[in-house]
Formats: C-alpha cells, sequence, structure tokens
C-alpha cells in the first residue's frame, strides 16, 4: 500500500469576487464555485458511542452535501482525503457510495500524504481539472 501519486506537489487557489475576477478579465471557464461546506468538531475518540464511527465526520458531509443540495450519488469525482485509511473507508460509508467509487482523483491512495504537504489543495486542483467542462463550476486559480 505505497501511495503513488500523479501530481506535481505545485497548486494554489486564487480566491476572488465575481466582480474582481471579471475586472480582471479571468475567463468564467476557469471559475469555480462553492456549493456547500461544513465544519464539525469531533469528541475525543474514547468519549465517543462507537468507537468506530466518527459522528462528526458524517455531519459534516450530511451538511455539505445538503447546503449544495445533493446527494453522495450526485458526485461525479470525489477526492477524500486522510492520513488514514479508515477515515476514507467512513467517508466512502457516510456519503452512501458503492465500493467500486474511485475516491482519489490524484493518481494516489486516498490516504497518502500528510497536513505539511498541501495534500488536500491538490485533490481541489485534480477534481476542478477533470470537471472543468461543467457549467456550474468556475475556477479562479491554475493547477
Amino acid at each position: 500500500m505505497v501511495a503513488k501519486d500523479g501530481v506535481n506537489q505545485a497548486a494554489a487557489v486564487l480566491m476572488t469576487t465575481v466582480g474582481k475576477a471579471k475586472e480582471l478579465g479571468i475567463d468564467q471557464s476557469k471559475w469555480v464555485y462553492l456549493h456547500g461546506y461544513a465544519d464539525a468538531r469531533e469528541k475525543p475518540i474514547l468519549e465517543r458511542q462507537n468507537l468506530e464511527q466518527s459522528l462528526a465526520l458524517r455531519k459534516a458531509y450530511q451538511r455539505a452535501l445538503s447546503d449544495a443540495r445533493i446527494s453522495g450519488n450526485d458526485l461525479e469525482f470525489i477526492d477524500v482525503y486522510s492520513c488514514f485509511p479508515i477515515v476514507i473507508f467512513e467517508a466512502q460509508e457516510a456519503l452512501d457510495l458503492p465500493d467500486s467509487t474511485v475516491l482519489t482523483q490524484t493518481g494516489g491512495l486516498p490516504f497518502f500524504g500528510g497536513p505539511g504537504n498541501n495534500y488536500s489543495m491538490h485533490g481541489i486542483c485534480a477534481v476542478v481539472r477533470n470537471f472543468q467542462n461543467a457549467a456550474r463550476f468556475i475556477w479562479l486559480g491554475r493547477c
């Protein structure tokens, strides 16, 4: 189980308003909109009712999907990140995705990397690159 990532470890995102993007002349085909997000705090592991589940993970995923008015099955390109494989499998279950679902767009294991290497940005860039032609996304960065 060795990660063989397909990213070059260089990623950046520029966040701005639609007005500023227009003013800068950024092509609308490069824009990406955020449709939903969530944040949650997990109880310490020994205080959980069920040690093998993360209620915070499940609630955060449910909230982000609800805000975006979609379900896990509506996700075409997914990049789920954690240093630990168990988190990836729980995310797959929380999103109600079949076992055959590809959970990484970077070419590596979904549990590749660590917080110091900016992995999540590479996942975002890979998902956007794969989904660039969809009308509901705008991208204000370059991968």
